[in-house]
């Protein structure tokens, strides 16, 4: 069975991170990932969805092999990690 990498948010994209700040509880939106061990790799389309009670954030990235899900706390992203590593203007 053939390994599938884990992936993350690519908060580099300034973008990205205004779309993830700004989504409303139950919406989806388009979003930027990159493989964890492929920090450097060109950005792959996914889908963040943030719950009905807007607790979570839940990324879905589509593969060969089926769908790669991960889920985060909203709030983390939005209020730690978001600032921590979003772009300067």
């Amino acid at each position: 069975m053939k390994e599938v990498p884990a992936y993350v948010i690519y908060f580099k994209d300034r973008s990205n991170c205004s779309r993830i700040e700004s989504v409303k509880p139950g919406q989806d939106i388009p979003i930027l990932v990159v493989p964890e061990n492929a920090l450097m790799a060109q950005p792959l389309r996914a889908i963040g969805s943030r719950s009905d009670n807007g607790e979570n954030f839940k990324v879905t990235v589509h593969t060969p092999d089926g769908e790669d899900v991960h889920t985060w706390s909203y709030e983390w992203l939005k209020y730690d990690a978001i600032p921590l590593y979003k772009p300067e203007a």
